[in-house]
């Protein structure tokens, strides 16, 4: 019986490490208020010319990187689009911003983006897609 207490005790004593109480890592709840955003920036100019790498690069450190200092990825894609005037599909290299950030901020932030880009490369549009959305830290 002495035996069992002390092997009870011992195995007890063994369970409270001392470190940190339990409650301490209890993950925190998600961030609900966040979204994340999508720029799609075509990299053809009309039939002929291209956005360049040391253009695009420029143009990030310029109108992106001052507006979201935090952080963003670029990703390459291939765009695919029908061309109903001249009924074809057209094939883009394109660049994916993306941008995780508070919902509250960053829209107008991202319309001005989408605005210089159109007006610095003579573009018909950049596809903006947002998601509302949890993150973790």
């Amino acid at each position: 019986m002495k035996k069992t207490a002390l092997f009870l005790i011992l195995a007890l004593a063994a369970c409270n490490s001392g470190d940190k109480p339990v409650f301490d890592e209890v993950p925190l709840p998600p961030k609900t208020n966040w979204q994340k955003t999508e720029l799609y920036f075509g990299l053809n100019i009309g039939d002929t010319g291209r956005v360049d790498t040391a253009d695009f690069a420029r143009f990030i450190d310029t109108a992106v990187t001052r507006r979201f200092p935090d952080g963003f990825s670029i990703i390459d894609v291939r765009g695919h689009w029908f061309d109903a005037s001249r009924k074809v599909t057209v094939k883009e290299p394109t660049k994916l911003l993306v941008v995780i950030h508070e919902r509250e901020k960053g829209g107008k932030a991202l319309d001005e983006i989408a605005e210089a880009y159109k007006m610095r490369f003579h573009q018909q549009s950049v596809l903006r897609f947002d998601y509302a959305g949890e993150a973790k830290f």
